[in-house]
């Protein structure tokens, strides 16, 4: 588990991950301060029970800055302004 501190554009031809799995999310506050958790369950061919696979959690900071790199690569598809 970690909170993100930043986000970092790396360029990469990319690819769709052959694996699918879901995320759980969850909303809490911390010392005031809200969070986003966000956590993924292994892949339905797991051998094992479904749990947690991986956790990430996001500060206000890291929330504001993720939907705004959203909103501009959707923007982006779609052709309207930022």
């Amino acid at each position: 588990m970690a909170v993100v501190r930043s986000f970092e554009n790396v360029e990469s031809s990319g690819r769709v991950h052959p694996t699918v799995v879901d995320c759980g999310f969850s909303v809490f506050v911390s010392d005031g301060a809200p969070y986003l958790q966000l956590q993924t369950y292994g892949s339905e061919n797991r051998v094992s029970d479904r749990k947690v696979s991986q956790t990430i959690q996001l500060d206000r900071r890291a929330m504001l800055t993720l939907l705004g790199i959203l909103a501009s690569t959707l923007a982006a598809q779609d052709g309207t302004p930022t």
